[in-house]
C-alpha cells in the first residue's frame, strides 16, 4: 500500500535508484583503483632482491648455518610458509654474468672472481632506510657473510613515490566521499520534497512521528542497497574486463579487499540515504503549512 501510494505521489523511485547507483559505483571504481595500486606496489618491493654474498671458499656446513639463519628471520618474505630464500652458486653467477654479457670474462682472468650468495626478499613493511640498514648489519654479523648488498637509492625512490601516490589518493578519496555524500543527499532530498503533503497528511491524522518516518526510512535504505548492489555488478563487469585482457592483474589476490569494499558501498549506500530520509522527513514534520508551499 505504501509504495503504491507513493508512486501515484510523484516520488521519482528510478532517478533516486540511478543517482544513488552512479556516485557509488564512481567511489567504488576509485576504491578498487586504489586498491590494485597499494597491492602493485607491495609486489614491487617485494620483488626487490637483497644479495647476501658468502666469504670464498665457505664450506657446506656453514652454508647452511646461514640459511637456516636466514630463514629465522622475521624480516624475510613468506610465500606459503617457505621463506623467500634461494642459493647461488658462483658458477651459476658466472654462468648468468657469460649469457648477459656475452663474453666469456673467466678466458683472461683465469679465475672465477664471483661469490657464492644467497638471494632473499623482505617482507614489505620492512622497507624504511632505517630498517634496510639494521637488516643489513644484522645479517653481515653472520659467520661465513662477507658482504650484504641491495638496491638502496631504488628502495628510497620508491619509499618517496609511495608516500606521494599514498598523498594523492586519499585526497581524492576524501573529494570523492564528499561528492558521494552530497549527490546521494539532494537526491534523497529533492525525493522527499515530492512527499511534503503526504508527511503533513499523516501528521494531521494523528500519526506520530516515528510511525511517519518508519516507511521512508525502510524505501530510503532499500534504494541505497539496491542502488549498491547494481554499482556493485557494474563494478564487477569492469574488474572481469580488466582481468581479461591484463591477466597480470590475478596474481595480486585482491578478493578480500574487493569484499571489503563492496561491503562498505552497500553501508555506505544504506546509511547516507536513510540519513538523508531521516533528517529530511523531521524537517517537514516541523515545518508550519504555508512554508510547505515555499518549498
Amino acid at each position: 500500500m505504501f509504495s503504491t501510494t507513493h508512486n501515484k505521489s510523484g516520488y521519482p523511485t528510478s532517478n533516486v535508484i540511478f543517482i544513488i547507483t552512479t556516485a557509488l559505483f564512481i567511489i567504488g571504481l576509485f576504491a578498487l583503483f586504489a586498491l590494485h595500486a597499494q597491492l602493485l606496489i607491495r609486489k614491487l618491493r617485494e620483488n626487490i632482491e637483497i644479495q647476501v654474498f658468502l666469504h670464498k671458499n665457505t664450506d657446506a656446513s656453514t652454508q647452511r648455518s646461514i640459511r637456516q639463519a636466514l630463514e629465522s628471520y622475521p624480516f624475510i618474505l613468506k610465500e606459503n610458509q617457505i621463506p623467500k630464500i634461494r642459493f647461488i652458486s658462483k658458477e651459476e653467477a658466472a654462468t648468468e654474468l657469460r649469457h648477459l654479457t656475452g663474453e666469456d670474462f673467466m678466458n683472461f682472468l683465469g679465475d672465477n672472481p664471483l661469490r657464492d650468495a644467497f638471494v632473499i626478499n623482505i617482507s614489505e613493511e620492512y622497507y624504511t632506510k632505517a630498517q634496510m640498514e639494521n637488516i643489513k648489519k644484522q645479517i653481515e654479523e653472520l659467520p661465513g657473510v662477507f658482504e650484504v648488498t641491495y638496491p638502496e637509492n631504488h628502495i628510497q625512490e620508491i619509499n618517496a613515490n609511495v608516500h606521494k601516490v599514498g598523498a594523492v589518493l586519499l585526497s581524492f578519496v576524501l573529494m570523492l566521499l564528499g561528492i558521494v555524500v552530497i549527490l546521494i543527499n539532494n537526491s534523497v532530498k529533492l525525493a522527499m520534497y515530492s512527499q511534503r503533503f503526504l508527511i503533513r497528511s499523516m501528521q494531521l491524522v494523528g500519526a506520530t512521528p516515528w510511525f511517519i518516518k518508519k516507511p521512508f526510512l525502510q524505501r530510503a535504505i532499500y534504494q541505497g542497497i539496491v542502488g549498491a548492489c547494481i554499482a556493485i555488478v557494474l563494478l564487477s563487469l569492469v574488474l572481469w574486463f580488466f582481468y581479461t585482457f591484463l591477466e597480470e592483474l590475478r596474481v595480486l589476490n585482491v578478493k578480500w579487499g574487493i569484499f571489503v569494499i563492496y561491503i562498505s558501498l552497500l553501508f555506505l549506500g544504506g546509511l547516507i540515504c536513510g540519513a538523508s530520509a531521516y533528517f529530511s522527513v523531521s524537517r517537514y514534520l516541523k515545518m508550519k503549512l504555508d512554508q510547505l508551499y515555499q518549498n
